[in-house]
């Protein structure tokens, strides 16, 4: 594994490929900002890009323009990797400036132990696997914008704060592997949970939990899946758990194959059935 670290200023690369290409090895670069104009590369299957800045350094994605910046351009600068992450817990409040869509990696995990926000509408992650993971909140600010692609999406809030996640056609709730351990479908350790399509349908494969470590009994999980031209169904193959209510709004059908929809009341609406 290589780890280049700058402990108080910009990390430029301006041209080469940092490399590593055997098995289960990363490449990790630690900053108050990085500059990439050449390229990094580790194995396709089990290798990891680390994007992190020095302890409470702020993140920007997509423009990458203030703070520990990194821009789209910067990530398809990755010719290889099973996933590329960037920050940690100690990392500051991530925001999506931009749009993002890595080039030659289909996972990206982000990762902060403050929040994470859209800074813009427009600002939409597009990448196959995303798993999204914050200390204070997640869209809890601006809804973050994805698009999945019907591939998986993982989320969880590990602290006080609400999850707000709009996807833009298909998605499925699922698990995702991280550098902090496996990511399970959708959870908040004391806050709300709202997901919903604009243009497609929602699969819930893996545990969906509003979490309510202060016992008030405030905490929904909202589920809501337009049709602007797709089908827009909910199909629910695992459990979803809200502290409060559970709210489950298709354009199309809800359907179950598995798990329970628990909460203080359970509202299902569907235009085609149920």
């Amino acid at each position: 594994s290589i780890t280049i670290t700058s402990t108080g200023g910009l990390i430029n690369q301006t041209a080469g490929d940092i490399k590593t290409t055997a098995a289960n090895q990363t490449v990790t670069y630690i900053g108050n900002d990085v500059a990439m104009a050449g390229t990094t590369t580790t194995d396709a299957l089990t290798g990891v890009v680390n994007f992190i800045p020095n302890a409470g350094v702020a993140i920007t994605i997509g423009v990458g323009g203030a703070n520990f910046g990194v821009s789209d351009a910067e990530l398809d600068t990755v010719q290889s990797a099973a996933r590329i992450e960037i920050g940690d817990s100690s990392s500051g409040a991530v925001t999506i400036d931009g749009a993002v869509n890595p080039a030659n990696v289909s996972t990206l995990v982000i990762n902060t132990g403050a929040d994470i926000n859209d800074s813009g509408p427009g600002n939409v992650i597009n990448v196959d696997t995303l798993a999204l993971n914050a200390g204070t909140g997640i869209g809890n600010i601006n809804t973050v914008e994805v698009e999945t692609g019907s591939s998986t999406l993982a989320a969880q809030v590990t602290s006080i704060g609400d999850i707000n996640i709009n996807e833009q056609t298909d998605v499925t709730v699922g698990n995702v592997v991280t550098n902090a351990g496996t990511i399970s479908g959708l959870s908040t350790y004391e806050g709300s949970i709202t997901l919903t399509t604009s243009d497609g349908s929602i699969i819930v494969g893996s545990p969906i939990v509003a979490g309510d470590n202060a016992g008030t009994n405030n905490f929904d999980v909202i589920l809501t899946a337009t049709n602007s031209g797709r089908t827009a169904n909910i199909e629910i193959e695992a459990n979803i758990t809200a502290d409060n209510n559970a709210y489950l709004t298709a354009d199309d059908a809800i359907t179950r194959t598995a798990g329970t929809v628990t909460g203080n009341l359970v509202e299902l609406d569907a235009g085609t059935g149920i």
